[in-house]
Formats: structure tokens, C-alpha cells, sequence
């Protein structure tokens, strides 16, 4: 069984907050979005996903709040 948790994240786009989500598949967990390229993001990134375990990153779509920290998880 696969478990999803839904996250969200604050933007300073007129959209307001964004979700991305993690899931544990076979052991490994994968990303789904990652939110806006901000600080406020890539602090709730650290503190409430085990950045370490994350092996996939999925982008629904391109749109900025929802992969604008694709090359900061790259090189973390």
C-alpha cells in the first residue's frame, strides 16, 4: 500500500498556497511537485521531507510554483 501526505506551501503568486505531495514506494520516497523557487519553500521542504530518502521527483506540471525547486533538490 502506498501512502500519500499532502504538503502545502505558501507562494507569493496570486494562486496563493501550492500542495505537493510524498509517497513511500517500495521503500523509497518520491516527490510529486516541489513547490515555488522561495526560501519559505525550501525551509518547509527540509524540515517536513526526508530529503535524504528522496529519490524521485515528479513535475505535474511546469508551472513555477510547482517545479520552481527542481535544480535546488538537484544539487541538495
Amino acid at each position: 500500500m502506498v501512502r500519500l501526505t499532502q504538503h502545502t506551501i505558501e507562494t507569493p503568486y496570486m494562486v496563493g498556497p501550492v500542495h505537493c505531495y510524498t509517497a513511500d514506494v517500495s521503500g523509497e520516497l518520491v516527490l510529486f511537485d516541489t513547490g515555488p523557487p522561495t526560501p519559505e519553500a525550501k525551509r518547509y521542504l527540509g524540515e517536513h521531507i526526508d530529503l535524504d530518502r528522496l529519490r524521485h521527483v515528479i513535475v505535474t506540471h511546469c508551472h513555477i510554483d510547482h517545479c520552481g525547486l527542481v535544480s535546488w533538490l538537484e544539487q541538495s
